[in-house]
């Protein structure tokens, strides 16, 4: 959400681009957290190897449990390089994303990170965060989530809320 809406103003990469996008996001964080909204689900690309991405997530993990005393969880996706690249090409993916419409771009990105980044943990993360790795090759974006609720027992949170 905040990196296509920064792209309508700035180039990738740009200190305006990131400047405007972490803005975005640190307000979305803050007012949903502060929020009566049950939860936010936020997804990124994560390399395991780069120690800015470390102390990143981990400052939005801090300031998210300071402000919700605790609910965080983290959910790692794993699929081959081959079915990310697939599912890039969604149309659903390239409605919500008009950053992934220029597909070759997009995809040299995904190999590239691929190549130069650790972008799965092994189990292990480098911060101190509950956390969950789901296989999702197969599986569809509903089963996903409903293995992470289950997992996470946040399933019986969000029932008994009914």
């Amino acid at each position: 959400m905040s990196i296509d809406l920064a792209l309508h103003f700035f180039d990738f990469g740009d200190a305006g681009f990131r400047e405007l996008s972490e803005t975005i996001r640190s307000t979305v964080f803050k007012t949903v957290a502060e929020s009566s909204v049950p939860g936010l689900v936020f997804t990124l690309v994560w390399a395991l190897d780069l120690e800015s991405d470390i102390e990143y997530v981990q400052r939005i993990a801090a300031d998210w449990r300071d402000r919700t005393a605790g609910g965080l969880h983290v959910l790692e996706l794993e699929s081959p390089l081959e079915t990310r690249i697939e599912r890039n090409r969604h149309p659903d993916r390239l409605t919500a994303k008009p950053s992934k419409r220029n597909i070759a771009g997009s995809e040299a990105n995904l190999r590239d990170l691929h190549e130069r980044h650790r972008l799965n943990s092994g189990g292990t993360l480098p911060i101190d965060v509950p956390h969950v790795v789901i296989d999702n090759e197969a599986l569809g974006p509903d089963e996903v989530a409903e293995r992470f609720l289950t997992q996470t027992g946040l399933l019986r949170s969000v029932a008994g809320r009914g």
